[in-house]
């Protein structure tokens, strides 16, 4: 195994661990306390490169103290969650979930979601058609 080889193999595992962890920190927040909150901005940033990340900050409100964040999901969220937030994110009625012991930690969308599997499909692909065949592994 070559220099290059042991390169992708360290890039795919680190982010699929990265991907992993979003989605486990995801699933236990599902049973975090919830409170409304409002939306302050909402916006797609796309950089020079043409990468973007969804922007959404909003305000919310725990035992009287005011709080706000801009994590919306936990994880790499780009163009394809902009283009589907609508299905997880009610800014209208915004739903907060905040963790109880550190009420400043929170997040709007919860749970295994439809866009971390296809987060995965990357990985399949290049276990199946590299790592497989290659290594047997």
């Amino acid at each position: 195994m070559d220099n290059t080889e042991i390169i992708i193999l360290v890039v795919f595992g680190a982010l699929f661990l990265f991907e992993l962890w979003a989605v486990i920190q995801s699933i236990l927040a599902k049973s975090w306390s919830t409170t409304k909150g409002e939306v302050l901005e909402s916006d797609l940033d796309v950089d020079h490169r043409g990468g973007a990340t969804v922007a959404i900050k909003y305000s919310y409100s725990v035992n009287g103290k005011e709080y706000t964040s801009s994590n919306s999901v936990f994880g790499y969220v780009g163009y394809v969650f902009w283009c589907i937030r609508k299905w997880y994110i009610n800014e209208d009625d915004l739903t907060v979930y905040y963790n109880p012991k550190k009420p400043n930690k929170a997040v709007l969308v919860t749970g295994l979601r439809v866009f971390f599997i296809v987060e995965f499909i990357p990985f399949g692909v290049f276990y199946f058609w590299y790592l497989k065949p290659i290594y047997g592994i």
